[in-house]
């Protein structure tokens, strides 16, 4: 049903919950399954931010295998980040946040050639530009009294992300050390 584009979005996202499900279950049997499945890339094809979150919890498990066979795709989970849904560029940050924890520094590399870098600090200029457009007073009042800002600051869903995403990289290579 994952791989399939008949059914409906919603009976898709329904079924890689239940494969995720079965995964926790008994990660012996069904891993093989899924390393060897077309189910990894139906997930990132269907960019739903229900379909990258059940393929964080399936890199969560299944870890550095899946990492490796997933290299490919990675491209397609970064530009989910340029996506019009909200939820979905969330999940698509924190799956490249996992990937980077636990990619070895082939993947690393192809993240910064897909300039990871240039659409997270893009992704983080639209946002904060969004909110002060909104409420460029407000904004303003807020610049001047720091504790404040600093409230509003935490708001932002990107605020800071590529300095996350480097303390994963370098966790991430001191954990495989």
């Amino acid at each position: 049903m994952v791989c399939d584009s008949k059914f409906l979005k919603w009976v898709r996202d329904q079924a890689t919950l239940a494969a995720l499900g079965l995964v926790k279950f008994s990660k012996d049997v069904f891993v093989g399954l899924v390393l060897m499945g077309p189910i990894v890339r139906a997930l990132i094809q269907m960019g739903s931010s229900c379909s990258i979150q059940v393929l964080i919890g399936l890199v969560k498990i299944i870890r550095t295998p899946l990492v490796d066979d997933i290299n490919g795709e990675i491209p397609r989970i970064i530009d989910l980040l340029s996506s019009e849904d909200l939820s979905t560029k969330v999940a698509a940050m924190n799956c490249i946040l996992e990937i980077a924890f636990l990619g070895k520094e082939e993947v690393i590399g192809l993240m910064l050639e897909e300039n990871l870098i240039k659409k997270l600090m893009c992704v983080q200029r639209l946002e904060v530009g969004l909110q002060s457009n909104e409420d460029k007073m407000k904004v303003f009042v807020r610049r001047r009294e720091s504790q404040k800002w600093r409230k509003v600051w935490r708001n932002f869903h990107f605020q800071g992300m590529w300095q996350v995403l480097q303390c994963k990289w370098k966790l991430g290579k001191d954990w495989s050390k």
